[in-house]
């Protein structure tokens, strides 16, 4: 009889410890996964394969910073959430900015997320353009990005790894409401999921934000033109009825 050093079960479990050696430890990789302008909440995720120690964990946005938000949730397994709450966010524009450790705000390598917002799309300046430089330093964002197409709430549609703009949505902006479009006093704004379109209204021509009135002796009785059709384009022995800068009646006709 083989001893039981040589038996195949202790070599079935001689061979099982093997292969458990050569596959790669659980890691954690904890990520901003939701922000709530309007409740003041700060989601993070769990997107790695293992526990994640985030006691120490801060948020900080443009009113200060919260240290060890989620040291309730600690250790987050893999898959789980956790929420910080009573976060003071600006309703239209802030940075937040996830820390590995409230122990020291400079130093960058403490900072392991980011994302920022910004509806009224303003150009950003002080501390927020600061921090956006931080970031985009750090590769966790896009210079002049903004998400200003998007409202609270945002959420996170990326995977383990991934940072930027490019991976958060949000509710719609209508920014023909809001007052934040681009287009011509004489164009018609139109929402879109994301963003907007911009046509000059009829009687005008151009590209939606810089519109100009028809001159005399042409029209445009569509939205959306780019250009005035001339009269001369009418056939022989036609002419253009009406106001060419108002709504009714532009036509070529006999």
């Amino acid at each position: 009889m083989a001893p039981f050093g040589s038996s195949p079960l202790r070599i079935a479990l001689a061979c099982c410890a093997l292969l458990l050696a050569c596959l790669p430890p659980a890691v954690g990789e904890t990520q901003l996964f939701g922000v709530n302008a309007s409740s003041g909440v700060v989601t993070i995720k769990n997107l790695g394969s293992g526990a994640n120690d985030v006691s120490e964990y801060a948020v900080c946005t443009l009113d200060g910073c919260v240290a060890a938000a989620f040291a309730a949730a600690s250790p987050l397994a893999a898959g789980a959430t956790a929420d910080a709450v009573s976060v003071t966010l600006a309703a239209t524009l802030d940075t937040v900015m996830l820390y590995t450790s409230s122990a020291n705000y400079s130093n960058v390598s403490l900072l392991t997320d980011y994302m920022q917002y910004d509806t009224a799309a303003a150009e950003l300046a002080g501390q927020a353009a600061d921090n956006q430089a931080v970031a985009v330093a750090a590769g966790l964002w896009t210079e002049g990005n903004t998400l200003a197409q998007y409202q609270s709430p945002y959420a996170f549609d990326g995977s383990a790894g991934d940072h930027g703009p490019q991976f958060w949505t949000g509710q719609d902006a209508d920014e023909c409401a809001l007052g934040t479009d681009m287009c011509d006093a004489n164009a018609m704004c139109t929402n879109t999921a994301p963003g907007y379109t911009c046509a000059c209204k009829p009687g005008f021509s151009g590209n939606g934000t810089s519109c100009e009135a028809c001159p005399e002796n042409t029209f445009q009785d569509q939205s959306g033109q780019a250009s005035c059709v001339d009269v001369r384009d009418c056939a022989a022995g036609e002419r253009v009825t009406a106001d060419p800068t108002t709504t009714s009646d532009r036509e070529c006709t006999a």
